[in-house]
């Protein structure tokens, strides 16, 4: 019998569920409320670490137990050890690394099942949390993919719906998630007459308690042609998140058996919405346009994200999409991709009377270069050799980074 530590709130039942599913699997739980607990029982095979107890972990010594920890939206991360503990030194975006479900986690770890279960639990913290540990349903596939540009008017919400559009039509299920106040046009786009209120509509304190943000999440909830759309709403300033509960958000979106996940960002970088839902997807469409002051804007967030904390590992996430393209004028499209080292999937040419019917006679028409867009994402084997992200980006002849991302010999 496997002997595991449980650190984190007394009064929470978050906490007795966890001691229980160690129980049902055949280990001996004991709970300790602060860290230095740990060292009082230094037999102990497992650690299991809740979230208000995880940001601070200075002093904490594993040994050679097993490590698990519980941070906003139910998970576990993958197991640590003592020499892995450096590498989470910032605990606060714990819930943004690979993971699998608290009772899955618990079961493999204590007696070697290696199965993966559909759901987590349900259950309310006590009063005093402002966390709670909520279902995760996990598709065989989820593809979380940001729509991003630091200009704006610049496509992100066309290519939004476009991308959740052919989603749709290639039989998955989809939610567009909108938080750019400055425009809040996904419904229109999609045919649908805006809304007054959404995600901008939700006050501080119903942030903070996951089953009250729930609840109003599910209020502003549309379905358009069987996509649905959370809305951020015509008539707010914004989100009112901060950086602990905007991981409800993502908590919401992972319980819901969505196949394709879309964000619809702002353009500030300085937004908490931005800075996390590029950390929280696998994949960032960045949207540009061939202007100098567009090539260098999207150089200059560029540079940002490598000085950034959090943010320094979107590199290998970016995608790029040179969007009001026209050939005869501007910059080239592949001298953007050089110039920025993004892979270029596509070209989108100028079609203002296309967007004009669009937002104006809702009649959604999509060109063929989105399609190729489409056919891009959604293998998950972007660079495979002959696929098209492959042909599209050995257009850009350039030096060893293209050969060595794009594995061309």
């Amino acid at each position: 019998m496997k002997t595991v530590v449980i650190c984190g709130p007394q009064t929470s039942s978050g906490v007795e569920r966890v001691a229980e599913l160690v129980r049902e699997n055949g280990g001996n739980p004991i709970i300790v409320p602060m860290l230095s607990g740990f060292s009082a029982v230094p037999s102990a095979e497992v650690h299991i670490i809740f979230r208000k107890q995880a940001l601070d972990l200075s002093g904490y010594t594993p040994g050679q137990a097993q490590v698990g920890i519980i941070y906003a939206n139910n998970q576990v991360c993958d197991t640590l050890g003592a020499s892995d503990l450096e590498k989470i030194a910032e605990a606060n975006l714990l819930y943004l690394a690979p993971a699998e479900n608290v009772s899955g986690w618990i079961r493999r770890t204590l007696d070697g099942d290696h199965a993966d279960d559909e759901f987590a639990w349900n259950f309310v913290e006590s009063e005093d949390s402002n966390v709670s540990l909520v279902p995760v349903v996990k598709p065989k596939t989820r593809l979380k993919i940001a729509c991003y540009s630091p200009l704006g008017g610049i496509g992100k919400t066309t290519a939004s719906v476009m991308i959740g559009k052919l989603a749709q039509e290639s039989g998955h299920s989809v939610c567009i998630v909108e938080s750019d106040n400055d425009n809040a046009g996904v419904l229109q786009a999609l045919g649908a007459p805006p809304v007054t209120e959404g995600l901008g509509s939700i006050l501080d304190e119903e942030w903070e308690q996951y089953d009250l943000f729930r609840e109003r999440v599910q209020g502003y909830l549309q379905k358009v042609d069987d996509i649905a759309v959370l809305p951020i709403g015509a008539d707010t300033l914004g989100m009112k998140c901060d950086e602990d509960n905007i991981a409800n958000l993502y908590s919401w979106v992972n319980s819901q058996a969505y196949d394709t996940v879309i964000y619809d960002l702002p353009p500030q970088l300085s937004e908490l919405s931005v800075y996390k839902t590029l950390q929280e997807v696998d994949t960032i469409i960045l949207i540009g346009e061939p202007t100098i002051k567009a090539e260098e804007k999207l150089m200059r967030f560029i540079t940002r994200t490598q000085n950034l904390q959090g943010l320094k590992d979107v590199a290998g996430k970016l995608k790029l999409i040179i969007n009001k393209y026209v050939p005869t004028a501007g910059v080239k499209d592949v001298e953007i991709a050089e110039t920025t080292g993004i892979p270029l999937i596509a070209t989108v040419p100028a079609d203002p009377e296309g967007y004009y019917r669009m937002i104006n006679d809702r009649k959604l028409n999509i060109p063929a270069a989105w399609r190729d867009v489409w056919e891009i994402l959604s293998p998950l084997d972007w660079g495979a050799k002959g696929s098209k992200a492959f042909n599209q980006a050995k257009r850009v002849k350039k030096n060893g980074f293209w050969k060595s991302l794009l594995g061309i010999k």
